[in-house]
């Protein structure tokens, strides 16, 4: 059996590509970028069958990132948008040279907004669901209909 032209570490950074979906030709411009040995399209191929798996735990785990960490947290988008507001109110009077018009300071007043929107509570928002909510909630249907499972159409036979 011939050796592996990848090393460990480098097989691993492939299949964080595969993982990513990047495209093959993407894959193979930044394994030249990185002078890492080529390999064929064919090689890639047998990578994403022969490694499915660890592929698809990849998957998971950049989801899970994704949706846990940076600006999918609401007060990372507000921390940032706070610093972004910051750096533009010092420069805000600025007049455009040409035009004598105050761009920054519609850029300020526009971040200014975005902040008030991502702090105000979102309508179409559900509380999470816990054993608190749960509890109430079946309180609350209980005084409705006076039980937890209702049957709201009568048998007709």
């Amino acid at each position: 059996m011939a050796r592996p032209k990848l090393s460990r570490e480098q097989r691993l950074q492939v299949l964080t590509w595969i993982a990513a979906d990047y495209s093959t030709p993407v894959i193979f411009q930044w394994m030249r970028d990185m002078k890492w040995p080529t390999i064929t399209r064919r090689t890639l191929r047998y990578y994403r069958k022969r490694f499915d798996p660890q592929i698809q735990e990849l998957r998971k785990q950049r989801l899970s990132l994704a949706l846990t960490t940076g600006l999918a947290l609401k007060e990372e988008r507000v921390t940032r948008l706070k610093e972004e507001a910051d750096m533009l109110e010092l420069i805000k009077m600025e007049a455009d040279k040409k035009t004598g018009r105050l761009w920054n300071e519609k850029a300020w007043r526009e971040t200014v907004q975005q902040i008030a929107d991502e702090m105000e509570p979102k309508s179409n928002e559900l509380p999470p669901i816990n054993v608190t909510n749960r509890i109430v909630f079946e309180e609350a249907i209980k005084k409705v209909y006076g039980t937890v499972n209702p049957d709201p159409v009568p048998d007709s036979d």
